[in-house]
């Protein structure tokens, strides 16, 4: 395990360690306020203009460029290691030339230099042999011997080598060599190509007609000469051999058969530029568990980082192939639909595609304002992929990725359930295609949808009387409603862009702050729930379970089960990360885990109500949470707070309530 020194934390920033030690030390440094402190002054430091040259002293060897070679190789002894690291960190000057250096020896080792073969002679035509060399002695010449002639000076420096001299100039040998070459390959291909076995020549075989019996008084037919027959020569007889295996190529392709789909592509490179720096972009490189800002004046975004749009930011990238990709982060009381957080990746795409990219939660937006072709971008999900076709430039298509926790049984599970997925693409200009498997929609106008259901079998046209989606023709619609609670929420939102846009990180620590601070905006403290579910800040969401304030609470429940839901393996995580809660038993962290990951059916009602008397306030939350949900009447009318001191009467008129509505229910059946 690779210690926290600011060399490791150098070769962390240019990208040069092993997956799993850069997954180790980004923890490290995830963990270390220093730490990021010193990553941001590294970036601070390298990029500023007019640095001042730093004084020299004599007895001060961290200046040396020899040392620095050292340090940046890792062979310099210890002491003076911790010598040079100190006056680095104390030093903008000294620290922006160690990670300079170190940031220019990732670049020219990690791609070796091209040197022309005419430049190359030009080098060397520079040296004039070691007499030309300043301060270096003359060789005394040798005193002949008598009777021996005095050899001649032999030219260390001519261009002209033994072989060139003796079969002429280079030119002519680099033909001769061509030439024997081509030769070689000819003779090894006619050698390695068997002969053709010779075939088997057709021959007859003449059988002889069995004589028929006479009878004995018969008279007898005078005997002629046989006709001559011509000899014919007899088939050789073929040795059997060992039997041969029938060797099968490819199994037939289906007309109109999709081709295999391939891996995305796992280089990492700039592919796309980040142009709108009111709405901030996080990203996280992979196997890296830190959220980084995206920085507005650079805009460059490599593939294979997740990139990540906050609830409520819209930021947007252009690609390469000329795409528009917009994510639409959503947020409470903004728009009627479940989805938060917008995250995606993007790859290099195929030849013959235009984009790639894997969504993994939440909206976003394609078009291809500049194409003058259609427009093709590969969509994945899951274990999905969608071939989209934007017609023209005037085309722009939507996606959305919902995740909606399981149904059944919560609290007494056999084999846990899987979320259930569903993803939509609707035309909102234009004319689009989309392509899944054999599955083909056809020319897609404005208004229509194309759904796929995880649990409801293959990709088709979404029908109109869609019980998934209430909102209809307006699903894809950017306008918020003009109400109150979507005016303090807009607010909200600005407010948070403002303080994302100046922040450095962690990002997750401002958020939390926000949720505590009981002077804060209630539209602030519930964004600010929603966007530690949108960093996986798990942790610090479930401590937000029992924050002071009912709205802040509802949402820190609400972002917990939307974030549990985005993903099959996330119960998994959630079970990890309750079971460092020391402020929790073990049935309370199952309790917990069941109300996050499940939807309680109307059945439990009563195992619910039960919860509301529960002595953890984390619990009574997630449960007066599913049943404001199945009674939204009942808690209205009961006032339940999950923190107040009247709760259990609160409960109770809920139960009375929720008891005599399930009566008239059944009595009225």
């Amino acid at each position: 395990m690779l210690r926290l020194t600011l060399r490791t934390l150098l070769a962390y920033l240019d990208d040069t360690l092993e997956p799993a030690q850069a997954k180790d030390i980004g923890q490290k440094v995830a963990e270390s306020e220093f730490a990021q402190e010193t990553v941001e002054r590294i970036k601070k430091v390298t990029r500023r203009r007019r640095l001042t040259v730093p004084p020299v002293l004599p007895d001060d060897h961290s200046l040396d460029p020899n040392t620095i070679a050292e340090y940046l190789d890792n062979v310099l002894p210890a002491e003076q290691v911790a010598e040079l690291e100190q006056a680095a960190l104390d030093n903008d000057v000294r620290l922006a030339e160690v990670a300079a250096c170190h940031q220019i020896l990732t670049l020219v080792l990690g791609e070796p230099a091209k040197v022309p073969p005419t430049a190359r002679k030009r080098m060397y035509r520079l040296v004039q042999g070691p007499e030309a060399l300043p301060y270096r002695p003359a060789t005394a010449a040798a005193a002949p011997v008598a009777g021996v002639t005095a050899p001649e000076a032999v030219d260390e420096y001519h261009e002209d080598d033994l072989l060139s001299s003796v079969l002429g100039p280079r030119s002519v040998l680099w033909v001769l060599s061509l030439i024997l070459v081509i030769a070689l390959l000819v003779v090894a291909v006619w050698l390695a190509v068997p002969p053709t076995p010779p075939s088997p020549r057709q021959g007859y075989v003449a059988a002889a007609r069995p004589r028929p019996e006479l009878p004995a008084d018969a008279p007898k037919v005078p005997a002629t000469s046989p006709t001559k027959i011509p000899d014919v020569p007899e088939t050789p007889a073929v040795p059997a051999g060992p039997p041969v295996e029938a060797v099968l190529g490819p199994p037939p392709r289906v007309v109109g058969e999709p081709l295999a789909e391939k891996a995305p592509d796992s280089e990492r490179r700039v592919i796309a530029t980040y142009d709108t720096p009111t709405q901030p972009l996080l990203f996280r490189r992979r196997e890296t568990p830190r959220w980084d800002k995206a920085d507005p004046t650079e805009g460059r975004m490599s593939t294979t980082d997740t990139l990540l749009a906050l609830p409520g930011f819209h930021p947007e990238l252009l690609l390469e192939g000329g795409v528009r990709i917009q994510l639409w982060g959503n947020a409470p009381d903004l728009l009627g639909v479940p989805v938060s957080e917008s995250r995606v990746t993007l790859y290099v795409p195929a030849q013959g595609t235009d984009a790639d990219l894997t969504l993994h939660s939440g909206r976003i937006f394609l078009s291809a304002p500049k194409a003058m072709r259609p427009t093709l971008v590969r969509v994945r999900f899951l274990e999905e992929s969608w071939d989209v076709t934007l017609t023209d430039a005037e085309t722009e298509v939507a996606l959305d990725l919902i995740g909606q926790p399981s149904k059944g049984p919560v609290f007494q599970r056999d084999i846990p359930e899987s979320p259930r997925f569903i993803a939509y693409l609707g035309v909102v200009q234009g004319t689009a295609q989309v392509r899944s498997g054999f599955e083909t929609s056809g020319d897609m106008t404005v208004g229509a949808k194309w759904k796929w259901d995880s649990k409801g079998g293959r990709p088709a046209l979404a029908p109109k009387d869609d019980k998934d989606d209430p909102a209809g023709m307006n699903r894809f619609s950017k306008a918020a409603p003009a109400t109150p609670a979507a005016k303090e929420m807009a607010a909200a939102v600005t407010e948070m862009a403002r303080r994302v846009g100046f922040g450095q990180g962690p990002f997750d620590v401002d958020f939390d702050a926000t949720i505590k601070e009981p002077r804060e905006a209630i539209s602030r403290r519930v964004l600010s729930a929603w966007m530690l579910a949108a960093v996986d800040s798990i942790g610090y969401l479930i401590d937000a379970l029992e924050a002071d304030g009912a709205a802040a609470r509802d949402a820190a429940a609400r972002a917990l089960q939307h974030w549990c839901a985005q993903d099959p393996s996330r119960e998994s995580d959630l079970k990890q990360i309750l079971s460092t809660k020391a402020l929790f038993n073990d049935s309370q962290r199952e309790v917990i885990t069941a109300l996050v990951a499940g939807s309680p059916p109307p059945e439990s009602a009563d195992k619910l109500f039960e919860l509301l008397r529960s002595d953890r306030l984390a619990v009574r939350e997630l449960a007066r949470m599913h049943l404001a949900k199945a009674d939204p009447t009942g808690a209205k009318e009961s006032r339940y707070d999950a923190a107040s001191d009247q709760r259990t009467m609160q409960a109770a008129t809920w139960e009375r309530v929720w008891a005599k509505r399930m009566k008239g229910k059944t009595g009225g059946g």
